[in-house]
């Protein structure tokens, strides 16, 4: 039987109303869950998908009358590496009911995908629900990641979650799906990485707003602490003093591993504390030329 391959943004418009509509509701999970969960609810969907698609991560979503077609392409269109087309029957090219659709994934981009620093690890997360700094530390047991909660931020709660197979960038993508319980606003950052360290992700509570707008800088103090020509505790009590000296105020981590300095605060503050790492860096390369 010749079938021929369509486009699925060209079969929406070339079929017109569908015959049948679907109710559909999938509770979240990884992108193969959604079609194998979809196929369940039509059994006579004719689906094909490629296996691959189990690396990304499907929200919650509930699809009230809506045709096969835009069910199978609802999902894949979360997801730039991710296609779906359908091989329409020759005998019937305008009958959905005999379609075949098709799930695939890009592989250059599905490579990108997997040797990027956010999806190097993979691994299942199961979180009964509980406060932010309990996620992060289910999170962090579960992936070996370096997952830091500032602020009262770790006191907000979030829904319960079960994961296979994802990586700590998909967990922090789901999480902002998810959202917080309340609607409390939060931030996520990933930083470091290079050089074989591990990086280090961070979940703040989001800036109000306000005319002291709050914002972040991550720097690195590689270079200013190399051969120990100067201490982290003396460039970190640079900072501070020059910080209380203006009058302003900022929260301050270091992460040793990487060597990076987490900043948060007011720009004005931040860009005093961005000078004087600056001046630390040209102190310690004088001291190592002068050695």
């Amino acid at each position: 039987m010749q079938r021929t391959l369509i486009a699925a943004c060209v079969a929406g418009a070339a079929l017109g109303a569908p015959a049948s509509a679907l109710d559909f509701s999938f509770e979240g999970g990884t992108l193969k869950e959604y079609y194998d969960d979809l196929q369940e609810a039509a059994p006579g969907l004719r689906l094909v998908v490629h296996p691959d698609v189990d690396w990304f991560m499907m929200p919650a979503v509930r699809l009230r009358e809506v045709s096969s077609l835009a069910a199978v392409e609802a999902a894949a269109r979360l997801h730039p590496a991710v296609s779906a087309s359908w091989i329409a029957d020759a005998e019937a090219p305008r009958d959905l009911e005999r379609a075949t659709f098709v799930v695939t994934v890009d592989p250059e981009e599905l490579a990108e995908l997997i040797d990027a620093e956010l999806y190097a690890r993979v691994f299942d997360l199961d979180f009964p629900g509980g406060t932010l700094g309990a996620f992060a530390e289910a999170l962090r047991e579960a992936s070996e990641a370096n997952v830091v909660v500032q602020g009262e931020i770790a006191e907000a709660e979030v829904p319960a979650m079960s994961l296979r197979r994802v990586s700590v960038g998909n967990v922090l993508r789901t999480l902002e799906d998810s959202g917080i319980e309340g609607g409390e606003r939060f931030e996520l950052h990933a930083t470091g990485g290079e050089g074989g360290a591990e990086p280090l992700y961070m979940i703040t509570s989001g800036a109000e707003g306000s005319g002291d707008e709050v914002a972040m800088i991550v720097l690195s103090l590689e270079e200013t602490l190399e051969h120990g020509t100067l201490e982290a505790d003396a460039v970190l009590g640079a900072v501070e003093t020059a910080v209380e000296l203006s009058g302003g105020e900022c929260e301050l981590r270091f992460h040793e591993p990487t060597s990076l300095l987490i900043v948060r605060g007011p720009e004005e503050a931040l860009a005093l504390v961005r000078e004087v790492v600056r001046e630390a860096e040209s102190t310690a390369a004088a001291r190592r030329l002068r050695d």
